[in-house]
């Protein structure tokens, strides 16, 4: 059984990557990565988590994921950190028969303070908070 100090002295060996794979695996746990747009749900989420646990040395990018079959693009946002994607939120591309690709040219890369600053000025509605949670989607009125 693992006591308490261990517990904490294991979280001062991790390095930050670890424990931001370890704050994007609990976010999923409880969003639906599944879901067409989840994907700025979960970047606010991790961005506003990881920033309390001393995590800021990432990046939130904006850009898009492609098809290898089509020309067209899908909007995407997902986490970057010493070179490495964090991003559970690609499982919503997972149900095309082509294999899904990230398109190399990105539109934006914010550090995480700009995009909390970004979510400020342009929250998510309270229904669409709501729906990256919910397995299904509500009725609307």
């Amino acid at each position: 059984m693992t006591t308490f100090k261990q517990f904490l002295e294991n979280e001062e060996d991790k390095s930050d990557l670890d424990k931001a794979k370890d704050v994007a695996n609990n976010i999923a746990k409880i969003l639906q990565c599944k879901k067409v747009g989840t994907c700025m749900a979960f970047a606010t989420w991790f961005t506003k988590v990881a920033l309390k646990k001393g995590i800021t040395n990432f990046m939130v990018v904006e850009g898009w994921v492609k098809y290898e079959q089509e020309d067209n693009r899908r909007q995407h946002t997902w986490i970057e950190m010493n070179g490495e994607k964090i991003d559970p939120t690609f499982d919503q591309f997972s149900h095309y028969l082509e294999k899904p690709s990230y398109v190399s040219k990105v539109k934006a890369r914010y550090t995480p303070e700009e995009y909390l600053t970004l979510d400020k000025k342009y929250p998510l509605s309270k229904s669409d908070w709501i729906d990256a949670i919910n397995e299904f989607p509500r009725k609307r009125r």
